[in-house]
């Protein structure tokens, strides 16, 4: 990331740490409350439109919510979401 900002200031001002885990290439973000933690991962998923900057992704990226999106159906369905059946 190369100077990352929205429209009200830097993004990584007050986040504390982002660890790295080389092992499992796993990375933590880490900070305060209303730090930036979200917006620096929507921000890298490309679902901010407000940004400017420059953010490159070198690979994969997956994410797991601490929210729960599981939408009515059965197990089964929410697991393969929409996916036709072969």
């Amino acid at each position: 990331m190369n100077m990352v900002f929205l429209l009200f200031g830097p993004i990584l001002k007050r986040i504390s740490r982002i660890l790295n885990r080389k092992c499992f290439d796993q990375v933590a973000i880490c900070g305060e409350i209303w730090s930036g933690k979200s917006t620096l991962i929507s921000t890298i998923l490309g679902e901010d439109p407000n940004i400017k900057g420059r953010i490159e992704v070198n690979g994969k990226v997956a994410y797991a919510s601490q929210t729960a999106w599981i939408q009515t159906g059965t197990v089964r369905e929410n697991v393969l979401f929409r996916r036709k059946r072969c």
